[in-house]
């Protein structure tokens, strides 16, 4: 029987589970496997249900209880390993990293900030501020017969564009670097230009959502600031436990 893992935790973590079930159709019972100074929270399971979807509010269900009582390194969503051997590998091998990482989110959660901007108000706003891309864009509009005229307007606002959001991101990481203790870049998802979490200590929770407002508002209404959290440390694990097929 394989084994779904869903955190690693000190081994004087209280692990409190009661009335809580693993994945699985039933859900599995949850239990630990321990070592020396570590806990894994893992149940039973088929290593066909570890990336089925219906297990990611179990698997959450399960992080939120456990941070109630302390630290947590969660394990991302649909972690299998062969059986408890290879998860008390893992603890053995890494125990150092994993109390590394342990002590460094201690007392913190996970806020994640996600920016995107209108694009036609980022067009209208590069026509505004440059002479040479309005020209070209007037020439194009006036039907000059340059084929090429579309294309070097095409590049013009696209680095354009990418100089400005660079310079916002780097903007907004400066003013929320005070109140986080850590901060990892993100592949942005949609249409955002702009994707970061932050290890916020639990008692910056406040000062840091009211800066991420205050950055909103001054931004004004062509940006959209999406933010997520708390959340479970997952973007500040330097070693997460390997699944079946690593």
């Amino acid at each position: 029987m394989a084994v779904y893992v869903y955190a690693i935790v000190g081994k004087d973590h209280p692990v409190r589970l009661t009335g809580l079930r693993g994945v699985g159709e039933p859900g599995a019972p949850l239990r630990t496997i321990t070592t020396e100074s570590l806990r894994a929270v893992v149940s039973d399971t088929p290593h066909a249900q570890g990336h089925d979807a219906r297990n990611a509010p179990v698997h959450q269900e399960v992080l939120t209880r456990l941070m109630e009582d302390g630290t947590v390194l969660p394990v991302c969503v649909g972690r299998v390993v062969p059986d408890d051997a290879a998860v008390r590998i893992a603890l053995e091998n890494e125990a150092e990293a994993y109390r590394r990482d342990l002590r460094h989110v201690d007392g913190c959660a996970e806020y994640r900030l996600q920016v995107a901007q209108d694009a036609e108000a980022l067009l209208r706003q590069i026509l505004e501020d440059s002479y040479t891309a309005r020209k070209l864009n007037d020439d194009i509009r006036t039907a000059a017969e340059d084929p090429d005229l579309p294309l070097h307007l095409g590049e013009m606002i696209n680095g354009e564009a990418r100089a400005r959001h660079r310079a916002f991101a780097a903007g907004v990481i400066e003013a929320l670097r005070p109140l986080v203790r850590a901060q990892a870049s993100l592949e942005p998802e949609d249409d955002a230009f702009f994707s970061a979490s932050f290890l916020v200590p639990d008692d910056r929770e406040s000062l840091f959502y009211a800066a991420a407002v205050s950055l909103a508002q001054q931004a004004g209404d062509d940006f959209r600031f999406r933010f997520e959290g708390p959340l479970p440390p997952y973007s500040f694990i330097s070693r997460p436990i390997a699944d079946r097929g690593a």
